[in-house]
């Protein structure tokens, strides 16, 4: 049972738990990584859109900590959201 919709912010502040999920105990990290020419890509795509894309908020978005860390069942979408910023979309 998914029990997350089941607790706000509040309650776990009124319990003094912590909110901060370690990237090993994320969900979203489970199963395979992005190939290493995934991750070249999209980090070379990254960077060069330059200041259309900031670095940190797409690897938080990808639920990762670097570009090699990406799970590979995000690939996609990220790829898709880079091209409608390349204007490819």
């Amino acid at each position: 049972r998914d029990w997350s919709s089941d607790v706000c912010s509040s309650d776990l502040k009124m319990f003094n738990l912590r909110t901060r999920i370690r990237p090993e105990d994320d969900a979203r990290n489970v199963g395979e990584h992005v190939t290493t020419g995934q991750a070249n890509e999209l980090h070379a795509r990254v960077e060069e859109l330059g200041d259309k894309v900031d670095r940190a908020a797409f690897l938080t978005f990808a639920g990762a900590t670097s570009f090699d860390k990406i799970p590979a069942s995000m690939f996609a979408k990220l790829d898709s959201l880079l091209k409608k910023k390349e204007g490819r979309a």
